[in-house]
Formats: structure tokens, C-alpha cells, sequence
């Protein structure tokens, strides 16, 4: 809990319906007569769009914190109504706030790794501690584009994905996917719930270096490229395209990554920033996953809608 916030409401799970996924009306009216500034919805994903239209009418600025409100198809319906109504709404992407990936974005935006080429995500592993309102695949997925489009600041451009799985298992268990930003950055990711290993890492190629975010270990490491002296041992040269310089592992002060997500969405509620997770980020990367799963289905390259019509179901490139 921040010590500047008060938390005078709560409507717990038994304010659902017993045959229904809807959330209750009564239980948001009695969250909203309570006198609340922000909400906080961190209930299933099917109660997301009910919630946000609710506290939307009553003027009450909503943090959902399920990633990427994938359960809601009017997402952009959605951006569009807490823009109009001056409020702020977010949705939840917990990786964007651990240690890791905030080092590496504060090291992107001071040009450590110069011109950036390539970033790639890589998630394995995990999927036997889940349940039905845990992340799913696609959820995992749409974090890393999430990420992705974070990092680079540049939306996406094109889109190819092949998945697969265990016959007779429901659903795909492995996504890969490759693509271009806007810019023209490369992006590949990997989601595999096939592996024992659980692995999570983001890793940026850029003209002088790479850097490797390791989600699970909480570390980042940098390897420096470097030119080769003309006077260098020539026949080592032969066999590197781009020099082997340092490699340096950054000590990261270790923070907890829910605390931090909730503490920049009472910023940006105060006016003090807007570093979360925009529910127009949340429509773009509503888009990018429907052009993924689209390409799986078919087979073919995607092209992914621009960002001012994000929320349009994406056509064969």
C-alpha cells in the first residue's frame, strides 16, 4: 500500500453473480458512493470492460491489472471514453515495472547502445502453475509485444507467427513470432509453455552493444561491441564481424514491481507523469495480437493497422 493513498473500499469476489462472470453493478456503486479518486479493478479479465464502463460514468480514474485487457473487445471504445471523460486509464503490464526492464529502458533512452536494430523476447516455461483466470498464452504474448513497443517507442508494422503444440492438447502451447516496427526495427519473440525451463529475457541489439534483460534473475548485462585496431592479430579478425569488448552486469536496486506500477498510476492521477500502461498501448497491442494469431491461422505475413486506428481487425499483408 502507498503511504499517500487511503484504501476505503473494496468489493471482494462474492460481489459476482453465482451463474455469472458480469460484475455486480451494486459493488462498483458502493466503491463509487464510498467517495474514491481511483480504482483499481484486479479481478478476472471478463469483468474488465463492465468495471471500466462503470467507473467511467462515475468520473473515477481505473487501473485494470490484468495485461493488455486482452478480454476486451471494445478496447478502444474503451481508450476513446476515458480520453473524452479526461480521466485516466490504464491497464497492467507487470514486467514493464520490474528492475530489469526499467534499467534497460532508462539505458535505451540515454543511448547507451546507440541506433537500435533488433529486440527480441524470449519466455519459456511456467504454464503448470496456472489456472483459467491466470495468464494465458496469448496474454503472455501480448506483454512482450507490449514491451516491445515500450522499449522502441515505434508501434508495428508487419507481422509473422507460426505456433504449434501437443496433438490432442487444447489451444497452442509455443508461439514465435518475427516482425518490423515502424521504424523498420526487427522484433522476434518466443513464448514456450512446452519447456521445464522457466526462462524470461529481453535482449536489445543496437550499433554499439547488446543488452540482455534477465526478468527471472532480476539482472542486465551489456556487451560492448568494438572495432578491431588495424594493427590487431589479423587472422582474429577473420572470425568476428563485430569485436568481443566488455561485458558488464549492472548491480539493479531491487524493487517490487506491483508497488511501482501502482505507485506511477497515482501519478499520473495527480498529473505528476503518465508512464502507465495507456489503454490506447493496450488498443495497439489488442491489434498486434489479433494480426499474430491471424498469422498462425493462415500461414501469411500480416500487416499490422496503423496506431490511429488502432482496434481494426488486421488484413493479410
Amino acid at each position: 500500500m502507498l503511504e499517500e493513498v487511503d484504501l476505503i473500499a473494496v468489493a471482494s469476489a462474492e460481489a459476482l453473480g453465482a451463474d455469472s462472470k458480469r460484475l455486480a453493478p451494486t459493488a462498483v456503486r458502493e466503491v463509487v458512493g464510498a467517495g474514491v479518486d481511483c480504482a483499481i479493478v484486479a479481478g478476472p479479465l471478463c469483468l474488465g470492460q463492465d468495471a471500466a464502463e462503470m467507473f467511467i460514468d462515475a468520473g473515477v480514474h481505473c487501473l485494470l491489472t490484468q495485461p493488455c485487457a486482452l478480454a476486451l473487445e471494445s478496447l478502444p471504445d474503451v481508450s476513446r471514453w476515458f480520453e473524452d471523460a479526461g480521466l485516466i486509464g490504464a491497464v497492467g503490464n507487470l514486467d514493464r515495472y520490474t528492475p530489469a526492464v526499467q534499467e534497460l529502458r532508462r539505458r535505451l533512452a540515454l543511448g547507451q547502445l546507440g541506433a537500435l536494430y533488433q529486440i527480441s523476447t524470449r519466455r519459456e516455461g511456467g504454464a503448470s502453475a496456472r489456472d483459467q483466470d491466470a495468464l494465458t498464452l496469448q496474454d503472455v504474448t501480448a506483454q512482450n509485444l507490449d514491451l516491445t513497443t515500450w522499449l522502441a517507442a515505434s508501434p508495428y508494422r508487419t507481422i509473422s507467427a507460426v505456433s504449434t503444440g501437443p496433438v490432442g492438447r487444447r489451444g497452442a502451447e509455443m508461439i514465435s513470432v518475427t516482425g518490423s516496427l515502424s521504424d523498420d526495427k526487427v522484433v522476434n519473440h518466443v513464448v514456450n509453455d512446452l519447456s521445464p525451463l522457466f526462462e524470461h529475457v529481453i535482449s536489445v541489439t543496437g550499433e554499439r552493444g547488446h543488452l540482455i534483460a534477465d526478468l527471472g534473475r532480476s539482472t542486465l548485462t551489456f556487451h560492448a561491441s568494438v572495432t578491431h585496431p588495424a594493427d590487431a592479430w589479423e587472422t582474429a579478425t577473420l572470425f568476428r564481424r563485430v569485436g568481443e569488448g566488455d561485458e558488464i552486469r549492472y548491480v539493479l536496486r531491487q524493487t517490487e514491481p506491483l508497488r511501482l506500477q501502482h505507485q506511477v498510476f497515482w501519478e499520473a492521477v495527480r498529473g505528476q507523469g503518465c508512464d502507465v500502461v495507456t489503454f490506447r498501448e493496450g488498443a495497439h497491442t489488442l491489434s498486434v495480437m489479433k494480426a499474430v494469431m491471424m498469422s498462425t491461422r493462415t500461414g501469411n505475413a500480416v500487416q499490422v493497422g496503423p496506431v490511429s486506428g488502432v482496434g481494426r481487425v488486421a488484413e493479410p499483408a
